[in-house]
């Protein structure tokens, strides 16, 4: 029952993370190679050729967009490989750590985590290549969400805790768009690492993480996240054994689903404070 709840809870967050990933990831748009002056006709070739290659991708890419996952995966593919095969000098930056977050999240809707988890693990590699530290903690904290259920508790533990301290130190002194993501990624994290925490069975641990979160996303009418909150909670509160506390968490999932007309999980909320009585 722990793990269920613990695993249910958390996959909301990560469903809710990388189900809009598509969205945020900025979409590859090429722009016009700046080029060295001067260059020779080599060189110049081989600029304009890459210009053309990047143009067609673009139109390739938005093209595949409203087709299906599978053709979208293998054009991704195919850009992905172009990009290597042009070469350092002619790549884009952030270019392949956003292609590859846009396939993770094609492989999290179908189903097939661990390559998802791969994919976020290339975009992060691909991010610290373009020294883009902000990148790399968003690309970090998607794929721990994914190894919430993936049996890596341990692993995602580790990267969610990279990502709060970094959103508390060093992204926090960065420049505007650092803090930013920083400000976003804080109690994300904070989130994860409390699901984390109670899949090791580190039950306190995850309750005083909570307690750091729950206020801000509750009053700041943030329903998604305050509700897994309240589901990590629950989950956490049945690892201790505290059936009081079990039952005044699930009364709250019960008001706040009445609240925004969260009708499955208000019913579900209902059938579990039930069983508490």
């Amino acid at each position: 029952m722990l793990t269920r709840l613990c695993l249910r809870s958390t996959r909301v967050a990560a469903r809710r993370w990388c189900g809009n990933a598509a969205q945020d990831v900025p979409k590859v748009h090429p722009v016009g190679v700046t080029l060295e002056s001067p260059l020779t006709p080599e060189q110049l070739e081989r600029h304009q050729n890459a210009e053309r290659k990047w143009m067609a991708f673009s139109t390739q890419i938005e093209e595949a967009r409203d087709g299906t996952d599978d053709a979208l995966l293998e054009v991704i593919d195919g850009g992905l490989a172009m990009s290597t095969e042009l070469g350092e000098d002619l790549r884009r930056p952030g270019y392949d750590a956003n292609l590859h977050l846009e396939a993770a999240v094609i492989y999290e809707k179908k189903g097939a985590l661990p390559t998802a988890v791969e994919r976020c693990l290339a975009a992060e590699a691909a991010y610290v290549f373009d020294k883009d530290v902000a990148g790399c903690m968003q690309a970090k904290c998607r794929r721990a969400e994914l190894q919430l259920h993936t049996g890596e508790a341990e692993e995602a533990a580790s990267a969610f805790l990279t990502v709060q301290t970094w959103s508390e130190t060093d992204g926090r002194k960065g420049t505007p768009m650092m803090q930013v993501v920083a400000e976003k990624l804080s109690p994300q994290a904070k989130l994860g690492l409390a699901g984390a925490k109670v899949q090791l069975g580190a039950f306190e641990e995850a309750h005083t993480l909570l307690g750091e979160v729950l206020p801000k996303y509750a009053s700041g009418g943030d329903a998604e996240n305050t509700w897994t909150c309240l589901e990590v909670a629950e989950a956490c509160f049945r690892g201790l054994d505290d059936a009081t506390s079990v039952k005044k968490t699930v009364e709250r999932q019960v008001n706040w689903a009445k609240r925004f007309k969260m009708d499955a999980r208000l019913d579900a909320a209902e059938k579990r404070l039930a069983e508490c009585s």
